[in-house]
């Protein structure tokens, strides 16, 4: 199969196994494949381009040093291939660069909380986000660990000090991804706002929104928790969002008449009637099924869903 205008980061990432995160920190850091871009800025990938990472995915997967590989040219490569190839009987897997056992990182990160081994938890959470592209490490990392270290702190087996001291970790490393995220060029043009209303000061349901963008490398504007309705109105009609995602915890009072209902009917008075207002993390949602421009995002997993839609 060929195109002669080059294949997308997407595509390559289904056909190599190698995530679009991976890739595009293997350009910038090691310039292992350095595609050609449109007059978008978009990555376009030649044939060659591929066959030259699926010899480097191979020889990652057998241990190889990447900062290694990508300096070699292509026929080096290619003898390196055929020759642990012949040799080894190995076939080129399709998997991740490195594979995580989630739940048995998820013990060690619970483990380390509980005896305040903080710079355990972060040199984890660096080497699991590098790992991992932005959605496996949000929907299996961040999601399974902060509800389990929620529930051990209703039930008093952790204490809110060490909720917190997480919470500020895993702040910085999300940070960090979400940084990296800004300064790619070629993002799908789809202007998504995210933040959270007044008075909810819980941030992780709307990081891991902006990291499923990032997966799917939706340009994303982050404007983090507690956000005034007039204010974020004002800044979502100045930036010509298509999407604001607003997102609320478990203790948020989202019930019929409560404080989210009033937050959305104050929001939707200012807001350019073309935005739609994506709400998530709601429990009573009756309220909010009438509304028009309006959609409720129960759980993570559906807004994951409806993002993809998105680039489909």
């Amino acid at each position: 199969m060929s195109n002669q205008d080059g294949f997308s980061i997407q595509f390559v990432s289904q056909v190599t196994g190698i995530n679009a995160h991976t890739l595009r920190a293997w350009e910038k850091r090691y310039q292992a494949v350095v595609p050609q871009r449109n007059p978008k800025g978009k990555r376009l990938y030649s044939d060659e381009d591929i066959e030259r990472l699926k010899k480097i995915i191979f020889l990652v997967n057998l241990g190889s040093s990447i900062s290694d590989i990508a300096k070699l040219d292509d026929n080096r490569l290619k003898e390196l291939e055929e020759q642990y190839d012949d040799s080894k009987k190995v076939k080129r897997p399709k998997v991740k660069v490195q594979q995580i056992d989630i739940n048995s990182t998820l013990q060690s990160l619970v483990m380390a909380l509980n005896g305040y081994k903080l710079d355990i938890i972060s040199h984890e959470l660096n080497k699991i986000k590098e790992s991992l592209g932005p959605r496996d490490f949000a929907l299996s990392i961040l999601a399974p660990l902060l509800a389990e270290v929620g529930s051990l702190v209703d039930k008093e087996v952790l204490s809110i000090a060490q909720e917190h001291s997480l919470s500020a970790i895993i702040k910085f490393h999300v940070g960090h991804m979400l940084f990296k995220h800004m300064e790619e060029a070629d993002k799908v043009d789809i202007n998504i706002i995210i933040s959270a209303p007044t008075g909810e000061l819980h941030e992780f349901g709307i990081m891991i929104s902006a990291l499923l963008c990032c997966h799917y490398n939706l340009k994303f504007f982050y404007l983090g928790a507690n956000m005034p309705a007039d204010s974020l109105a004002e800044a979502s009609n100045q930036i010509g969002g298509n999407i604001l995602i607003i997102g609320v915890s478990r203790v948020y009072d989202s019930g019929p008449g409560g404080a989210l209902d009033e937050y959305v009917e104050n929001l939707k008075t200012d807001l350019d009637p073309s935005i739609k207002l994506w709400v998530g993390g709601v429990g009573n949602t009756s309220t909010f099924l009438d509304q028009n421009n309006l959609e409720v995002i129960p759980t993570l997993s559906t807004l994951d869903h409806m993002l993809a839609k998105l680039v489909k």
